[in-house]
């Protein structure tokens, strides 16, 4: 007993050795033309950030190198954010999206929409696929596999909506399904508009009521059951019993694909908020307060819209100087700030960022989207803009009407001038010294075709 205490002792002053870690690029295009399959040529991953530690980088190059048939696409927390905002809104999956609070439900959410929009392949990016990908037979709709993993391993009256079913399945399908085993999630192959991804969506949308309100003794567990292998799983069977043939490949892929294969010193095992560390825990969110700052004309669903300009009947008229009287503290899950903090200048600026620190609750987020001093030297400095253009991006001074711009006329208020431009070191310093560790961040191209050279940073409050 005195050892256990004496190592949590020393555990709290022993500094973690820091990891290296290197930016990925979103998108890696294919290198190499082939036939048409049904299955599209797509690969998607996704973590909260896109710097991944040395080996790991090292080891989806050789990957992509394997594989030159496939347009590689990664996703951060803030893109995920973006394709479901923009391509889902419109459905309660994307509520429940947005009230997730742990990762990896939204990582299983974005998965299944993804591909069922555009097709392709989708991998954890702490696992690995051993076989080329060109071997994937040209014909299929699908390739499903199983894990090692027993189903009744996994579900239980208090965490399984369909215990009854999942709990006594069909053995007189064994020719074509394994009745004792998950459905592997963590690797999907599919053409796009496949009725089994589909599927799995509507069930998470039918099953929120079984798991809102609810506090889990183990929140990985709620979370492989609501939206993770016991759900594919589910559909899986529907799918099978309603007559339709599947396409399969055995266990783990006839071992052909490894589970968590990366370096225990990288990124994936060092990450503190990781949801199976957390027990006695709701997964969702009842009755979220969200913030869209200085919102214009990007309103957004799930979000209380606050402009100083009222042009739409969804927005709420507010100075933002005026939001910490109006909200209690520690009562907002997420703030959403964009082209807000260059109106105003730094110390005013700074000041907002600890107001918003008070306002949001342990563990809620800030996705700040502002101008990047760093990104708008760097551009002057290789002549890819001139004097007027530098102008125009630091001072601003633009009102925006039917899309089209006016740069300092009458037409342009006070609200439309810039004061201040960040850094990425001042504005990531302002967030830490304001009890926030970065999620992930996001930066403009610089290129021939410059409309704006913004950071976009999301954090979470410590």
């Amino acid at each position: 007993m005195i050892k256990e205490i004496i190592k949590k002792i020393l555990k709290k002053f022993i500094k973690k050795k820091k990891i290296e870690t290197i930016q990925i690029d979103k998108f890696y295009p294919a290198t190499k033309k082939t036939k048409l399959k049904k299955i599209e040529f797509n690969f998607f991953q996704t973590f909260k950030t896109n710097k991944v530690d040395l080996e790991h980088d090292q080891k989806y190059l050789e990957f992509r190198k394997k594989n030159p048939e496939f347009n590689f696409y990664f996703y951060d927390d803030i893109e995920m954010d973006e394709y479901m905002e923009k391509n889902w809104s419109h459905r309660k999956i994307y509520k429940i999206y947005k009230d997730s609070i742990f990762g990896a439900s939204k990582a299983d959410i974005w998965r299944y929409c993804i591909l069922y929009q555009y097709g392709g392949i989708y991998l954890d990016f702490d696992s690995s696929i051993e076989f080329k990908l060109s071997t994937i037979p040209d014909d299929v709709n699908e390739v499903i596999s199983f894990e090692k993993n027993k189903i009744n391993s996994q579900i239980s009256e208090d965490y399984t909506p369909d215990y009854k079913f999942l709990n006594n399945l069909p053995q007189d399908y064994r020719n074509k399904i394994h009745p004792e085993n998950l459905v592997i999630q963590w690797l999907l192959i599919y053409k796009k508009n496949h009725p089994i991804l589909m599927s799995a969506i509507e069930e998470i949308e039918k099953n929120y009521e079984f798991f809102l309100g609810k506090k889990f003794k183990s929140a990985h567990m709620a979370i492989v059951n609501y939206t993770a292998p016991v759900i594919l799983t589910k559909v899986v069977w529907d799918y099978v019993i309603s007559k339709n043939e599947i396409y399969q490949k055995g266990i783990d892929f006839e071992n052909q694909v490894t589970f968590k294969n990366v370096s225990k010193e990288g990124v994936y095992f060092n990450d503190e908020s990781y949801y199976k560390k957390f027990s006695d825990t709701p997964i969702l969110l009842e009755k979220p307060i969200r913030l869209n700052l200085g919102c214009g004309d990007d309103i957004k669903k799930e979000f209380i819209n606050i402009d100083v300009v009222k042009n739409n009947e969804n927005i709420i008229s507010m100075n933002i100087d005026d939001i910490k009287d109006k909200f209690q503290k520690a009562t907002i899950d997420e703030i959403y700030a964009k082209d807000v903090l260059e109106h105003v200048g730094l110390p005013t600026a700074k000041r907002w960022i600890k107001d918003w620190s008070n306002l949001i609750k342990e563990g809620g987020t800030l996705t700040i989207v502002t101008t990047c001093l760093d990104l708008i030297i760097e551009a002057f400095s290789k002549r890819l803009i001139n004097e007027e253009k530098l102008n125009y991006l630091l001072f601003a001074g633009v009102y925006w009407e039917n899309g089209k711009s006016h740069w300092d006329t009458e037409k342009t208020t006070k609200y439309d001038w810039h004061k201040v431009c960040f850094s990425k070191e001042l504005l990531i310093k302002t967030l830490k010294e304001n009890n926030f560790s970065i999620i992930s961040e996001k930066y403009d191209q610089i290129n021939d075709n410059i409309n704006g050279l913004n950071i976009a940073i999301k954090a979470k409050k410590s």
